[in-house]
């Protein structure tokens, strides 16, 4: 049976057994444009596969028309157990040596694609004074090892979406930029 276990800005999170989770679209980017969502999801993470395949859980996305026509899709993806990654993690070699490459990477995808990999989410974002943590990375218990758990991206090309949304990526990356700084 499935259980949400998490509710982010663009998905709800359902447990659906011990070795995976589920994901549907919830969020502002769904709800103004569905079909442009789920064509970006899909890109993205071939994207995402592209540069941080070490880092991405097994993911697997199946787009479909919903019961109102609508496009919508199912994020299938492994479970990983363990933590949102924090600054205290970071006093294991393994886990700042990971978090430093998962930036190069990131880096190397803004130049090659202007698009930005979503550290934080959208709440650690609005409640960085009260969350501090990298909410879309995960610790792995037992191993240290870390993975990105979500396939947000930040759009940072004027081509993509309305002004509006335009303006939310923008602030999201200085804002993002500001508490990865302030996270070493």
């Amino acid at each position: 049976m499935k259980k949400i276990i998490g509710f982010g800005g663009e998905n709800i999170v359902y447990k659906v057994d011990k070795d995976t989770v589920s994901k549907k679209p919830f969020g502002i980017r769904y709800f103004v444009n569905p079909s442009e969502t789920v064509t970006e999801i899909l890109a993205d993470l071939q994207v995402l596969q592209a540069f941080f395949k070490e880092y991405l859980p097994p993911t697997k996305i199946v787009p479909y028309k919903n019961k109102f026509g609508v496009l919508s899709y199912t994020m299938s993806q492994k479970y990983i157990k363990g933590a949102c990654l924090k600054k205290s993690h970071l006093h294991t070699p393994d886990v700042l040596r990971q978090l430093k490459d998962i930036m190069k990477i990131n880096d190397l995808m803004l130049k090659s694609e202007n698009k930005s990999y979503e550290f934080f989410g959208l709440w650690t974002l609005l409640f960085s004074k009260v969350l501090k943590r990298l909410s879309n990375i995960i610790v792995e218990e037992g191993t240290n090892k870390l993975y990105i758990i979500d396939i947000g991206v930040l759009y940072l090309g004027d081509k993509y979406h309305s002004k509006f949304l335009g303006i939310v990526y923008k602030w999201a990356l200085a804002k993002q930029t500001g508490l990865l700084k302030g996270f070493f």
